[in-house]
């Protein structure tokens, strides 16, 4: 399940730091708000005892706001501290914001550099990550240079990551919800009917790379002209903009993709 998620943050840059501390953050969160009593967040002991986290992390946690949640320490991967030492460093710039080109051994090298600020990691991986990035060259005389102050993923652009996340939810978020109604005690066809969230699937293991090919043009043909008739539905009962003010904000719709298991 958090594969295609792990390589979606990958390409996005984020560190596994960064992402265990989303985590964290939302298994207190959850904890609190589905596990409460009357109406109450769950207290911090029980919240404690069902994530793993300890009490003092917990209460750090819930008491912070949103503002000051995030620090760069939180963000930063390795290779954007070596980006930031280089920067910075006196031993490997010229003066503030103005890297040095650094030999790629030896005394303020590129690998001194490395060895410093990163861990565990080796400088041939590191230098390997940061040409993938384009974010260093080698000069003429062998030297790494950095051509980019920071470390940006090139493969996504932020809109894009807004769009892919917004559907990973809404797919998510349906399939918890039918599965909480099925363990509910009074589960029923006719709560089924009434509250369930419609997701189906239709696939085969059997299939030849042609057929293969063929289907997913239709899917393609087929699910644009479905989203379009849903999209003309929604657009012709919504409500007029007169009323948006008075009426609180409710968010349906319906999505439709092609999987396939990529080996």
């Amino acid at each position: 399940m958090l594969r295609p998620i792990v390589r979606l943050t990958l390409k996005c840059g984020l560190s596994s730091q960064e992402f265990n501390e989303v985590a964290r953050s939302l298994f207190i969160s959850v904890a609190s708000e589905d596990y409460g009593i009357r109406g109450r967040p769950t207290n911090i002991s029980r919240v404690a005892a069902m994530t793993g986290i300890s009490r003092k992390e917990v209460r750090k946690i819930r008491d912070r706001d949103d503002a000051s949640q995030w620090t760069p320490e939180m963000e930063a991967s390795p290779a954007s501290m070596v980006l930031h030492h280089w920067h910075y460093d006196v031993e490997f710039s010229l003066s503030s914001g103005r890297p040095k080109a650094l030999p790629l051994n030896g005394n303020g090298s590129f690998s001194e550099l490395v060895r410093s600020c990163a861990g565990d990691i080796p400088v041939g991986a590191m230098k390997a990550e940061l040409e993938r990035a384009g974010v260093i060259v080698e000069d003429s005389r062998g030297r790494v240079v950095a051509i980019k102050r920071y470390l940006y993923p090139t493969e996504f652009d932020e809109d894009f990551v807004r769009t892919v996340a917004f559907s990973i939810q809404n797919l998510a978020t349906t399939i918890v919800h039918n599965a909480n109604l099925l363990q509910a005690e009074n589960y029923s066809e006719e709560m089924n009917q009434r509250r369930g969230r419609f997701e189906r699937f239709a696939w085969t293991n059997h299939i030849s790379a042609d057929t293969e090919d063929a289907f997913r043009a239709w899917v393609r043909k087929e699910g644009a002209e479905f989203v379009e008739r849903a999209d003309d539905w929604l657009g012709k009962k919504e409500l007029p903009r007169s009323e948006w003010a008075s009426q609180a904000p409710r968010t349906a719709g319906v999505g439709v993709y092609y999987f396939r298991e990529d080996s």
